[in-house]
């Protein structure tokens, strides 16, 4: 009797594989991208049915179990922890702009990642360079030279702070069952159309 269980419990940990080879299978496609009807379907399920089929092989135990065995597999492998994460998603929230230029003695903003910290660099999406042709002038005294623009694009720092105040419990509402100031700014802009929207944040001092 004792035997028994201890193959049940062994089962239920996830760590020896499934019986049927369907379910396996869609525990392994599952881990690609978290999606249990795109998963049921690439481990051979009927597409028709696939969207319950996803949540009902979610639902029972043994493949619960394999699906986490398999993520703390790749966790160890890959060596992600949810600190790391954190971590990254504060270097995008956190980042701004002005570590990223500077102003020339016109009064003009030049993009300078001279002595931008590696943290601010890290929230970077994007930085692009083309050179195209500025004309001055007219007539015979007009004149062509080429100009080299920059372009930087940082990643989603709305996104990030609604990600990172998730984790952090920012968003739980207090003692008189009002959400706090960081809620209502975050949300506040994640409503707001971003080509429109020119409202500040104040940084604190």
């Amino acid at each position: 009797m004792a035997g028994n269980s201890t193959a049940m419990e062994i089962g239920m940990n996830g760590s020896q594989p499934l019986s049927n080879s369907k379910q396996e299978a869609f525990c392994l496609e599952y881990l690609l991208d978290l999606n249990a009807t795109a998963a049921a379907m690439r481990a051979g399920y009927c597409a028709k049915t696939a969207r319950q089929q996803g949540a009902r092989l979610l639902s029972k135990v043994d493949i619960a179990a394999r699906v986490q065995f398999f993520k703390a597999q790749r966790v160890e492998r890959t060596e992600i922890s949810v600190d790391r994460v954190v971590r990254e998603l504060a270097k995008i929230a956190f980042a701004s702009v002005r570590q990223m230029i500077a102003v020339d003695p016109n009064g003009q903003p030049q993009i300078d990642l001279t002595n931008t910290p590696h943290g601010a660099l890290d929230a970077l999406a994007e930085v692009s360079t083309e050179t195209v042709l500025e004309t001055e002038g007219s007539g015979k005294d007009r004149k062509s030279r080429p100009i080299r623009k920059t372009r930087i694009k940082l990643h989603d720092k709305i996104r990030a702070l609604q990600l990172l105040g998730e984790h952090t419990g920012a968003f739980k509402q207090g003692k008189n069952d009002s959400a706090n100031a960081f809620t209502d700014m975050v949300n506040q802009l994640l409503r707001a159309n971003p080509k429109q929207s020119k409202m500040p944040i104040q940084r604190d001092p």
